[in-house]
């Protein structure tokens, strides 16, 4: 017989110190380890980095002015690097990130730490519902300002209120949700993808249309402490909140 015979425990001692990433491209994964494509892994962490943030960064930078807003885009860009690859290189033998976390924190650091991970799933989809049916649908005494695009299209009708978008939407999102694996998430991440490179063209070709009609105002690159003062001496909050749709008269 050719086979040559390994010592005992010698594959047990390889698989806890394999690295999570190998070294080398063409290097082995690890045993036990998943079987991802690189490019699913590249359209979920896209949109897991992409989000939300490609409308809310925008307001962000409204608010605190570019140059403060792109400073702490840096620095939390930079954090993250710095704490991927630091859980990248020196955490042995951990095929999955929940293994991972129960190396780095022990089982007891690695359930509260999931418990985190839960609630903020949990408050994340209930922003984006929150969102879906701000745009889809307004609720009703909500005013005029937005009917909706639902609304707008099609009516008041029973299947474009509010209530019925909502509940359509935990629908479709439910399954995917309930899938065991990230993975079998490529797909609806590569068309998410699709849809905020779209969402970027469209406003892209809005603000060079607002350049070309002489309509766009120069981005303000310090936040205006002055807009919190005039705030918070204004009308009480209930008297204010009466005059946030009215047109403002000079």
């Amino acid at each position: 017989m050719a086979a040559s015979k390994k010592p005992p425990g010698r594959e047990s001692v390889a698989a806890e110190e394999a690295p999570l990433l190998p070294e080398h491209a063409g290097s082995a994964a690890p045993a036990g380890g998943g079987s991802a494509s690189v490019l699913g892994a590249v359209f979920n962490v896209s949109t897991s980095v992409v989000g939300a943030g490609i409308m809310s960064i925008p307001a962000a930078m409204r608010v605190l002015g570019v140059a403060p807003a792109a400073a702490l885009i840096a620095g939390a860009a930079v954090l993250a690097d710095a704490a991927a690859g630091f859980m990248l290189r020196h955490t042995r033998g951990a095929p999955s990130y929940a293994a991972l976390m129960g190396d780095a924190f022990g089982r007891a650091g690695a359930a509260l730490l999931s418990v985190f991970v839960a609630a903020n799933a949990v408050g994340t989809l209930t922003v984006y519902l929150i969102v879906v049916g701000d745009v889809m649908s307004v609720a009703a005494g909500g005013g005029d300002a937005h009917a909706g695009v639902l609304q707008e299209w099609f009516g008041r009708r029973w299947w474009t209120g509010r209530e019925v978008v909502l509940v359509a939407a935990a629908a479709i999102l439910l399954p995917l949700v309930l899938r065991k694996r990230v993975d079998s998430l490529r797909f609806t991440s590569a068309i998410s993808i699709l849809l905020a490179v779209v969402f970027m063209l469209i406003s892209l070709g809005i603000a060079v249309y607002a350049l070309f009609k002489g309509t766009a105002t120069m981005p303000r690159m310090l936040p205006d402490f002055s807009r919190l003062s005039s705030r918070s001496s204004s009308s009480p909050p209930s008297r204010h909140r009466r005059r946030l749709h009215l047109p403002l008269q000079r």
